[in-house]
């Protein structure tokens, strides 16, 4: 017996593909008609509240902005968590409720390898394809209501769209997705794990795992806001101009490296101005404190 029938591989393509569809392709009607209706509304009332100062145009403004940056993938979010997130938690709970999680562990195979950890690449994946779904629903309502109300042509929106919105702000509405994603399968997959041997256990968790989900979307999705403002204040602050994808990957690495370092057992030493502080290692910031006091 080779050693590939002894111990399989742990990534499970074929479960990843299958939760995909089910998250990404079967969510993307109705992903699409309420970005459409909320594309509408914000375009509405944009005009009419910028009409009483004869600024109609700058509706255009508004919608990419507000769209591109946070409604999109707030709603989709929103949505997801509601619908494969309750989805999740259901059926990871019917299968401790039917011991099958228990006859997985029996055979050799990792439960978060088998039922988990495909989930959560799917909603990584699912959650930035459907934003970006979602962001051009949302322009192509507010392009239809704008034509409606206002008589801006379409090529008109499309021009002023493009004067008003940099690519730096479709990549921050989009860098949210993947962490919304992970924030909705790691709650639903949790709360599904934490279902006992009752069908009202199962709804309780089910419902739990939903308001959890959404109430921690919209806190994560605050946090990025004011992240992105004062980061993005204070760069420009200092050298004038920083593109939105080089803001993240600073952040992305910097994340990175203050993690390791701390797992290296270091610590943050700040002896001057934000850019001149450095990590020394701890036995050394010790020793110079022993021989300080020592002298003193």
């Amino acid at each position: 017996m080779c050693s590939s029938d002894l111990r399989p591989w742990r990534f499970r393509l074929t479960s990843l593909v299958y939760h995909l569809e089910s998250f990404a392709l079967r969510s993307l009607p109705i992903i699409a008609l309420i970005n459409f209706l909320v594309g509408c509304i914000v375009a509405q009332q944009g005009i009419f509240q910028l009409r009483r100062f004869g600024a109609t145009a700058f509706a255009v403004d508004l919608i990419g902005i507000l769209v591109l940056r946070e409604l999109a993938v707030l709603l989709t979010s929103i949505m997801i968590a509601g619908r494969s997130g309750s989805a999740i938690t259901a059926e990871l709970g019917s299968m401790k409720m039917r011991e099958e999680i228990d006859a997985l562990q029996v055979i050799g195979l990792d439960p978060a390898d088998v039922l988990i950890l495909p989930r959560l690449i799917a909603l990584l994946l699912a959650l930035p394809l459907l934003t970006f779904v979602a962001d051009l629903a949302a322009l192509v309502g507010g392009a239809f209501v704008s034509y409606l109300y206002s008589n801006i042509p379409v090529e008109t929106f499309i021009d002023r769209l493009r004067d008003a919105v940099g690519l730096n702000t479709l990549v921050v509405g989009l860098i949210k997705a993947p962490f919304m994603g992970l924030i909705i399968g790691v709650i639903a997959a949790n709360e599904g794990l934490r279902v006992a041997g009752s069908a009202e256990s199962l709804g309780r968790q089910t419902t739990a795992s939903v308001v959890k989900s959404i109430f921690m979307v919209i806190v994560l999705d605050g946090l990025f806001a004011v992240f992105f403002a004062l980061i993005t204040v204070g760069v420009l602050a200092a050298t004038g101009r920083l593109s939105g994808p080089a803001l993240i990957l600073w952040w992305f690495g910097w994340s990175v490296y203050e993690v390791l370092i701390r797992l290296q057992g270091r610590r943050y030493v700040k002896d001057g101005p934000w850019w001149q502080a450095h990590y020394r290692r701890a036995s050394v910031i010790d020793r110079k404190s022993t021989r300080l006091n020592s002298s003193h």
